[in-house]
């Protein structure tokens, strides 16, 4: 169904009324002047069906006072005169009964003197002008003078007609501007109160964004990190524009790829794909909104949306010169004025906000991140072990912690130099990274010495992965560095070692010290609190006595 704006509505209610307007004084002006045709031939056709009667009524007293034919001519032209007059009247009179009566009857009338004067013409002319009587002359004059006198009767009914005529023409004329007034009063009653509901519509709609606009500020504002505002951001769109899917673009965390912030299209293959540069994204590129799909032919398309059978309309978030991201719209139809206008106010309102929170995840992640390795450091390791404790605690499932430390990494720093000593580190990092599952957490606890938590794992499983990373840290081959790299390993697990996060770590680093008195390069297990003895597991490679100083 086609809207029409206020506007285009009251200038097309107007017109449609200008048109009736006009349509109804051209049909009562056309009604009226019809009338007045039919009255004006109905008495003239009286006038002529009189005037012919007297042409005929001429001709037949001169032919027979003379006797003579040719003064029979005006008696012959008023008798086709009259024929003629009497069809018009005829004519003239179809829509009206009385009328169309009263002219027979006349007719009547004019029908008995033509026969009379028939007869006498007829007798004169077989027996000459003087075998007419006075009689039959006289008898003419009677029936002429009926016909005299009906003509006025019909005359006088034709007054009467033209007058009601008139009437009913000024009280049609009365009706017609009353209707229309009526009908004017009706549209301008119409626009006024559509013009109402109009500006009614338009300052609830306008209340209704303000109000959404001041929830999603206020979620904004309240927001925990960067992931939490692009979904307030999808969430906040997805509700003002009906039928859309809105997919918030990060750039340049953790990497320089795109990555979707929120859940994306299953058509948008290449969101956190290697290819997915910031270039990809023509929003991004070009630093202003861009539109593609279906319905723009764009000249340069956008690698991400430019394929994709929706229509989308991409804003990039911009802040001074930086570009966060953008906000990627897309549906079955291209987004019209007003939604447009709210997708770039959301998304300036948003940015600062995202920019900001970038920030503060920064400074957070150099805060607990170990420069070095990138793992996290030693606060980020306690802060992950309070929370994994007490996870374990409320599912009353296991936790394990390895404790790890190289073995003679003074040595290495001493012998190579402390850059050889941070990329053993470095390497090592990755080793863990590389090896642990992604629920499990890995982190560098200080100098030499690394940590695992392991949630719902016990102490099997603990002791089968730090036997794991121990051989995975003896195949290292770092720069510069000559011999075998070794570690020591020592691992506890909650509940059977401890029952706090702090007392587990303590019972992984004493197991740690038993490794390293046992001879380094082993993995060694806390002791069960209920046993109260050593529980030792054995390295699954007897490693050769190190050699100074290159052996650790």
């Amino acid at each position: 169904m086609v809207r029409l704006s206020p506007i285009v509505g009251a200038r097309l209610l107007i017109l449609l009324a200008v048109v009736a307007l006009a349509v109804a004084v051209w049909s009562v002006s056309a009604w009226q002047r019809s009338e007045a045709e039919r009255t004006f031939l109905q008495s003239e056709s009286a006038e002529l069906m009189f005037a012919g009667m007297l042409d005929q009524q001429a001709g037949a007293r001169g032919f027979a006072l003379t006797g003579q034919e040719r003064f029979l001519a005006p008696y012959h032209e008023g008798r086709r005169f009259y024929t003629t007059a009497l069809d018009q009247a005829h004519e003239a009179s179809r829509a009206n009964p009385g009328l169309r009566r009263s002219i027979e009857a006349l007719d009547g009338i004019a029908g008995r003197w033509q026969r009379l004067a028939v007869v006498q013409i007829e007798q004169i002319r077989r027996d000459g002008r003087r075998s007419v009587t006075s009689g039959q002359i006289e008898a003419r004059k009677r029936v002429l003078d009926r016909f005299r006198a009906a003509n006025n009767r019909l005359r006088a009914q034709l007054a009467v007609t033209r007058d009601q005529q008139l009437s009913r023409a000024a009280t049609v004329s009365a009706g017609v501007v009353l209707l229309l007034s009526v009908l004017f009063t009706l549209v301008g009653h119409m626009l006024v109160q559509r013009a109402a509901r109009v500006r009614r519509r338009q300052q609830e709609a306008a209340a209704r964004e303000r109000a959404e606009q001041a929830e999603f500020a206020e979620g904004m504002l309240v927001a925990r990190d960067e992931h939490e505002a692009g979904s307030l951001v999808q969430r906040h769109l997805e509700r003002v524009i009906p039928g859309c899917d809105v997919t918030v673009i990060t750039n340049g965390l953790p990497d320089s790829r795109l990555r979707a912030m929120t859940q994306a299209r299953p058509d948008s293959p290449q969101l956190g794909s290697a290819d997915a540069m910031p270039a990809a994204c023509m929003a991004i590129r070009l630093s202003r909104p861009h539109d593609d799909g279906p319905a723009a032919t764009p000249l340069l398309p956008c690698e991400l949306c430019g394929a994709q059978e929706a229509q989308a309309f991409c804003v990039p978030a911009v802040v001074g010169s930086d570009v966060l991201g953008s906000v990627l719209v897309q549906g079955a139809r291209p987004l019209d004025a007003t939604e447009r206008a709210r997708v770039r106010e959301s998304v300036a309102q948003s940015a600062p906000v995202l920019t900001n929170l970038r920030t503060v995840y920064r400074a957070e992640l150099r805060a607990t991140t170990d420069q070095l390795t990138g793992l996290p450091n030693k606060r980020a390791v306690q802060d992950q072990l309070h929370r994994m404790a007490a996870q374990a605690g409320r599912s009353k499932s296991s936790l394990a912690a390895i404790l790890i430390d190289l073995d003679h990494f003074k040595e290495i720093n001493d012998g190579y130099g402390h850059p050889a000593g941070d990329g053993v580190l470095a390497a090592v990092g990755a080793a863990l990274l590389a090896t642990v599952r992604a629920s499990d957490f890995a982190g560098r606890y200080g100098g030499e010495e690394f940590v695992l938590l392991l949630p719902d794992t016990g102490l099997d499983g603990a002791l089968v992965l730090a036997e794991k990373v121990r051989r995975e840290i003896e195949l290292l081959d770092v720069p510069q560095i000559e011999g075998t790299l070794t570690a020591s390993f020592g691992v506890a697990v909650l509940p059977d070692h401890a029952s706090q996060g702090e007392s587990l770590l303590r019972e992984a680093d004493r197991a740690l010290y038993a490794a390293k008195d046992r001879g380094r390069n082993r993995v060694h297990a806390a002791p069960a609190a209920a046993l109260r003895h050593d529980v030792e597991t054995q390295p699954a490679v007897e490693t050769a006595p190190p050699r100074p100083p290159a052996a650790i």
